[in-house]
């Protein structure tokens, strides 16, 4: 995503590079082949389904960052806009005097 003028990294951000999302359905997950119906299952699946959750909690993590990135750009282009409606009012400003300046003297 471009948040810039320019093309230039600083401007720039690869959306899939910090999100970096997998699949997290669970067949995906391989939660669908996990067994805590017995003690032993349990006990051995338990220890995959505490990695798989914290590698869930990583993923939202890294979406929260993206989200915050891009709020953060929507921002500074709605300063930027404001600015340059700003800019443009005082132009037109400074043209409409110097039209009527003109005027006057004719």
């Amino acid at each position: 995503i471009q948040t810039g003028l320019d093309g230039s990294a600083a401007n720039r951000f690869d959306l899939n590079e910090v999100l970096n999302v997998r699949d997290l359905r669970s067949a995906a997950l391989g939660l669908d082949q996990l067994s805590v119906n017995t003690q032993e299952g349990a006990l051995v699946d338990g220890g995959e389904i505490e990695t798989l959750i914290d590698e869930v909690i990583e993923t939202r993590s890294r979406i929260a960052v993206g989200a915050e990135r891009l709020a953060h750009t929507v921002s500074q282009l709605d300063r930027t806009v404001e600015e340059n409606v700003r800019a443009d009012s005082i132009l037109s400003d400074a043209d409409l005097g110097e039209g009527f300046a003109n005027l006057t003297r004719n």
